[in-house]
């Protein structure tokens, strides 16, 4: 039986960073013009299993949602 810690003891509770959600960063540098719709369409096809497993980000979901942003009357700024 390991030393110190006895069975049944509960661990202290740690204490974590407060703060809450930060704001998004999808157009920090100003390359989309409607950021917005970008992040809706981004969240909906992270979420899907086509070209991944779900919640995943990969290349194909990269590829799907550029096209699916440019259809949706999406641009970006040069």
């Amino acid at each position: 039986m390991k030393a110190g810690r006895k069975i049944g003891c509960p661990k202290k509770p740690i204490a974590m960073k407060k703060g809450g959600k930060t704001k998004s960063r999808v157009n920090e540098a100003g390359n989309y013009t409607k950021p917005a719709m970008r992040k809706r369409i981004f969240n909906r096809i992270k979420a899907g299993g086509k070209g991944g497993r779900p919640g995943q980000w990969s290349a194909r979901k990269a590829q799907m949602m550029a096209s699916a942003y440019k259809k949706a009357g999406g641009g970006y700024k040069s």
